[in-house]
């Protein structure tokens, strides 16, 4: 109904679901910074691939605030990233 539309409106930023989503992605030399947004507490589980088939976990990162940086050192191939919570 309308006013549940409406509240759901204006919780904005602090909605019912937030994905995990890449706000920034910085290379700094051989570094490559991610930064990621998603649910305050829940756990990120980020993945790489270099073809687009196959994503191999790099591992679980602990999000207490929502937010979160990541830094990848050393790799010069071409990389793509994608984020999942639970």
């Amino acid at each position: 109904n309308a006013s549940e539309i409406s509240g759901i409106y204006s919780a904005g930023s602090a909605g019912l679901v937030r994905a995990p989503e890449f706000t920034r992605v910085n290379r700094n030399g051989r570094n490559l910074q991610l930064n990621l947004r998603g649910q305050t507490g829940k756990t990120f589980t980020l993945y790489s691939s270099t073809n687009l088939k196959d994503w191999p976990p790099l591992g679980a990162l602990p999000n207490p605030t929502g937010t979160i940086q990541y830094t990848n050192s050393g790799e010069a191939t071409a990389q793509f990233y994608r984020a999942s919570q639970p």
